[in-house]
């Protein structure tokens, strides 16, 4: 027995209880990270991952993103990519540093507080190896928990230095001690305000085992938690705010105080029993909004007969009182009477609340051995046994966070309606490509929760992946009902309905997103495209401008623009934004070929020629080039080599009316006889009018051009009158006066000779080379 009190036993006990929960946590390092909060905290943060900066610190003290103010923890990520980069054990390594390090803390507070050796050593060695604390340690995104309970502890041992000084320490003074505990509480409210019940803990140490209450004044032991209480306070503001802004605080319309109530009762008595038997422990727990009232009345007998009973052994065993009131007292800010998210409970918000749990059990344990002369070998082994199921239990638990989709499946087959795992093993299998079974755990998380807009949300996506559009589009507008707002339903909405050529349904949802995001570039060029499709150039322009502004670089943006000053006529302001488009995208066809069209109507005829014939370096089967390069050859008088080139247009599409009609025309009308020729022209006029149905009145010009040329004047009369008359019509005046002179060429028995028209060739305005960045 003298051996067991050396001064090396508790050392010894401390590198046992550190060697024994590394070696549990250790294989945390082969873990990744999960797709749960660990994007928001580290692999999709911007801020993060630039590592520590001058920018990211002033970021990480100013920010309320994830609904907290925790600006040290956001340091500590930012440290975890400064040293690790992107490889997530670096970071899993730290958690567990934290773990050790609280572990060790507690240990030596207990010890300096209570005295108690054995006891101290249970305490600390479930607190390491407790399965409930799996999720704060193996979780990146709970660094928070690890990080504000080291400094938790550091503000209880330094609190114990001020309130037990000791004369021979000559480091023993109190007023700085005090300082210390303020300044490390500050420092924990910054890594997680869950810390916020400190000053009452406070209050129950000076109960036990401090002894205070019994020489200090309790106006004196108010008054010194004062100031943590000032911190506390300012935190819970802040904190309430941020939840508010980012609008993750449930409202009483939804989650009534009765029905918050009750689930505070259930979830505490649910974490009692899960610290007796962890099992079938989960990442969320899906809150019910309603028990079964049998489960509450147990949870609420269960909870007010175990407060009675504290309060009635407190009075000879304050253990008893200290140990549980740690525990209902430390959960308060988490036990949802103020409801922030969807979840029931958490295991994760143990952490810190089971050391009371723990300290009445060791206590007790030992009060239990003493009066039953149960030998402390006996008490040993048990001991022992309790640790090593704890620790078989947690390398279990820890199995089932080695991935997202090991975690998520783990959830749903421990839980029941569990929207959240079904919806994010949904994300976790769409990125893995298993597309339609995703789309079942979609559909089964909007059954259980359809007014959550999410699931909906990414099961449009899905069905995109399928080609299913209509059934995307119906999941995109279910989403946009529970949620107007859902910016990335409307988005992907608008994509598939421009996609879809459905434009004009398309224009109204992207004037919502611009109205709430003024600033979206990608959703204002799209809005100018459709605007577009729709032959409203004039409105496009300002849009388009405004997303050039900041897309400069973007070959489609210039692209979109230039077809938008196209279409309304100012050629001139088109052909820089074709060139800037040519220029970014040198090897893009589309943009060359209508920069030629553009110079073309400009006048600039052989540099029109020259783009065209750089496109057919590219794209030797280019039909639309073919037909545009003929066009300009015919402006120079190059009819031979023209009709070369509309002979291999119509090679690739024979049935084009347009091409058909205006070779015919070339082949009916061109001034050198030698490359008329009357038959050929009259077959190719009759099929552009069969194929366009016959009404076209400058297809019928073709046709009375080549039946005149064939000398078949009394034919080319009445089609010229027809075709007249149809342009009349249309309003054509510049097409009718043209019929006119062809008409008294017909009608004096004259073919007619000598005059180019100047076929057109739409610019192409397809959403391949002009969709969004």
């Amino acid at each position: 027995m003298k051996n067991l009190r050396a001064p090396w036993i508790p050392a010894l006990l401390g590198v046992l209880l550190v060697l024994a929960t590394v070696l549990v946590y250790l294989p945390v390092r082969h873990h990744g990270f999960v797709a749960f909060d660990d994007p928001e905290y580290v692999t999709e943060n911007r801020m993060v991952q630039q590592g520590l900066t001058w920018a990211g610190v002033k970021w990480a003290f100013t920010t309320g993103d994830v609904s907290y103010w925790h600006p040290l923890t956001w340091l500590s990520h930012m440290l975890d990519v400064q040293w690790f980069g992107a490889d997530p054990a670096g970071a899993h390594l730290v958690n567990v540093f934290f773990h050790v390090a609280n572990t060790l803390l507690l240990f030596l507070l207990l010890r300096r507080l209570t005295g108690a050796l054995w006891r101290t050593v249970f305490v600390a060695a479930l607190f390491a190896l407790h399965p409930l604390h799996v999720e704060s340690v193996a979780w990146i995104a709970e660094r928070k928990d690890v990080l504000s309970s080291f400094f938790f502890l550091l503000t209880l041992c330094a609190y114990l230095h001020y309130a037990r000084p000791s004369a021979a320490n000559p480091l023993s003074r109190p007023g700085l001690w005090y300082a210390g505990a303020l300044l490390f509480f500050a420092c924990g409210l910054m890594s997680k305000p869950m810390v916020v019940t400190l000053p009452c803990v406070l209050l129950l140490l000076d109960y036990w085992p401090l002894g205070r209450w019994e020489t200090v004044t309790p106006r004196r032991l108010v008054l010194e938690k004062v100031p943590f209480f000032l911190l506390s306070a300012g935190s819970c503001v802040v904190t309430f705010a941020a939840q508010k802004q980012n609008e993750v605080v449930q409202s009483l319309e939804r989650i009534s105080m009765l029905e918050r109530v009750q689930n505070a009762f259930v979830a505490y008595a649910t974490y009692l029993g899960k610290t007796f038997w962890p099992a079938d422990l989960a990442f969320f727990y899906p809150h019910p909004e309603s028990w079964a009232p049998g489960r509450v009345i147990a949870a609420v007998v269960l909870i007010v007969v175990l407060t009675a009973t504290a309060l009635w052994l407190g009075r000879k065993f304050p253990f008893a009182a200290v140990g549980w009131f740690l525990f209902l007292g430390m959960l308060v800010p988490t036990i949802g009477i103020i409801q922030v998210g969807d979840q029931s409970m958490a295991d994760r918000y143990t952490y810190l609340p089971l050391i009371g749990v723990f300290i009445l059990l060791a206590w007790s344990a030992a009060e239990i051995g003493e009066r039953w002369k149960i030998p402390r070998s006996v008490s040993g082994i048990a001991a022992a046994a309790v640790m090593v199921a704890c620790g078989v239990q947690t390398t279990a638990q820890l199995r089932h966070w080695r991935d997202s989709e090991t975690l998520f499946r783990r959830a749903l087959a421990v839980t029941t309606r569990n929207y959240i795992a079904h919806t994010n093993l949904g994300n976790v299998l769409v990125a893995q490509g298993k597309t339609a079974e995703a789309i079942g755990h979609y559909e089964q998380a909007g059954k259980i929760r359809p007014g959550n807009a999410e699931p909906f949300n990414n099961l449009g996506t899905a069905l995109l992946r399928q080609k299913r559009v209509e059934e995307a589009i119906r999941a995109f507008e279910q989403a946009l009902k529970i949620d107007p707002q859902l910016g990335t339903a409307r988005h992907a909405l608008c994509s598939v309905l421009l996609a879809g050529g459905r434009t004009g349904e398309a224009i109204p949802h992207l004037e919502k997103i611009l109205a709430s995001e003024p600033g979206n570039a990608a959703a204002r060029r799209d809005l100018g495209f459709a605007l577009l499709q729709t032959e409203r150039p004039d409105e496009a322009i300002p849009h388009l401008e405004a997303a050039l502004k900041t897309l400069p670089g973007s070959a489609a943006a210039h692209y979109d623009l230039a077809i938008a000053f196209f279409k309304s006529g100012r050629t001139d302001a088109s052909i820089p934004h074709f060139q800037k488009a040519a220029e970014e995208e040198p090897q893009n066809p589309e943009f060359l070929n209508n920069l030629g069209w553009a110079l073309l109507q400009n006048g600039n005829v052989d540099e029109a020629i020259a783009r065209f014939r750089a496109v057919l370096k590219m794209q030797p089967d280019s039909g639309p080039t073919h037909q545009t390069l003929a066009i300009a050859l015919l402006r120079k008088g190059q009819a031979r080599e023209a009709i070369t080139h509309y002979q291999s247009f119509l090679t690739q599409l024979p049935n084009d009316a347009r091409a058909l009609s205006d070779l015919a025309w070339v082949l009916a009308t061109w001034p050198e006889a030698s490359v008329r020729d009357g038959p050929r022209a009259l077959e190719l006029a009759r099929r552009a009018n069969q194929v366009s149905g016959g009404q076209e009145p400058e297809f019928l010009r073709s046709l009375a051009a080549a039946e005149a040329e064939n000398g078949r004047f009394a034919d080319a009369v009445k089609t010229a009158r027809l075709a007249l008359r149809h342009a009349e019509a249309q309003a054509n005046p510049e097409l009718a006066d043209a019929l006119r002179l062809q008409l008294k060429h017909y009608e004096t028995g004259a073919p007619f000779h000598g005059q180019i028209a100047a076929p057109h060739a739409p610019v192409s305005t397809s959403r391949e080379h002009a969709a969004s960045p």
